[in-house]
């Protein structure tokens, strides 16, 4: 039985040049089979970095490998499960933006406690009944350290601004909201992973935050 095909969009570099790369000027797609993961975990193609959660879409010989998103984080993959049947979208890296809503949840990078992938792209957005304000506590907390969180980082917002960005393996302090409302985002580059995080927010009081 044939593998699946997946089309997979970029906007990456196509010069080749990694010190000065260029984004493209239109958006490229390739087309890649999905790989089996005894194949894609082995030392010539993604060995450690490959999870079992994870879709492996690449070719079966080194030699033959392709892509379109070198210098970017890569679009949401479009897959075609059998010759001639549908299209289907399937959304890459954290499945893209999620609403949350309620009175209290729990959020974590993917794959957590274990390794988080290379290249997330990962948005939450948090909304508690009105005349609430939202608590964040981090329970676990470790990305790669770097200047400014250049890197990897978690950013935090509300609806006056911004609640910080963090890196490193400290964990922040609690976190609440101006508003019923909270949005964070979690992104890392191409390089050194780690453990990521996981937090949960409630709905408070406004007394209850002082």
């Amino acid at each position: 039985m044939p593998l699946p095909l997946m089309r997979f969009p970029g906007w990456g570099d196509e010069t080749g040049d990694s010190v000065n790369p260029k984004a493209s000027e239109t958006l490229n797609q390739v087309a890649l089979p999905v790989v089996p993961y005894d194949t894609c975990k082995r030392m010539d193609y993604s060995w450690f970095q490959v999870k079992t959660s994870m879709i492996c879409c690449r070719y079966t010989q080194p030699d033959e490998l392709q892509s379109v998103c070198q210098g970017d984080s890569g679009g949401p993959l479009v897959c075609q499960d059998t010759p001639g049947g549908p299209w289907e979208v399937h959304a890459s890296g954290c499945g893209g933006l999620k609403d949350l809503t309620g009175d209290d949840g729990t959020i974590s990078s993917l794959d957590y406690p274990s390794t988080y992938s290379n290249n997330p792209r990962c948005q939450w957005n948090i909304e508690v009944p009105a005349g609430k304000l939202v608590n964040l506590h981090f329970s676990g907390f470790s990305l790669e350290k770097s200047q400014l969180c250049m890197n990897d980082k978690v950013s935090l917002t509300d609806s006056v601004g911004s609640l910080g960005t963090y890196c490193s393996h400290v964990a922040p302090g609690d976190l609440v909201s101006d508003g019923n409302k909270s949005h964070i985002s979690f992104s890392c580059n191409e390089k050194v992973v780690d453990t990521g995080f996981t937090l949960t927010w409630r709905a408070v009081d406004p007394t209850q935050a002082h």
